[in-house]
């Protein structure tokens, strides 16, 4: 078995805004213990993550110790806010596509982006070539 385990499940209730009737919702009440006490996990550490009222959240159940935890728990909020905002910029830039967006296989990033690239460079020069050809005639 392995000594950690990562469970990401998505967004768990709707959407934060979601609005109308649901049959039945989570709740961040405390229910208790959810495992017996006897009934100790052999996993070193047990991350689970979801998206629950439009937040990201985590859990670690760990048998590091407790600094060990804190550490690993610093540098995992760290990695996280990390990639969230680097996801964020790229939105805010129109995002990023990559072959399957476009329906390509046996393509990869790197080869489309060459290809992206090379037309980005034709379509400067059909436009450099354009914005001339109409001065001259705007002359």
């Amino acid at each position: 078995m392995p000594a950690i385990s990562f469970n990401y499940l998505g967004q768990l209730g709707g959407d934060a805004g979601q609005a109308g009737h649901q049959d039945w919702s989570l709740t961040d009440d405390d229910c208790g213990a959810m495992i017996a006490s006897d009934n100790s996990s052999p996993l070193l550490l047990d991350i689970n993550g979801a998206i629950q009222s439009g937040s990201l959240q985590f859990s670690v159940s760990s048998r590091l110790s407790q600094t060990q935890t804190q550490v690993f728990i610093t540098a995992l909020e760290q990695a996280l806010t990390t990639v969230i905002t680097a996801g964020q910029k790229q939105a805010r830039l129109g995002g990023v596509k990559t072959p399957s967006d476009y329906g390509i296989q046996g393509v990869s990033i790197e080869q489309l982006n060459q290809l992206t690239h090379r037309l980005d460079h034709v379509n400067n020069e059909n436009l450099s070539l354009h914005l001339e050809k109409k001065t001259i005639l705007d002359v």
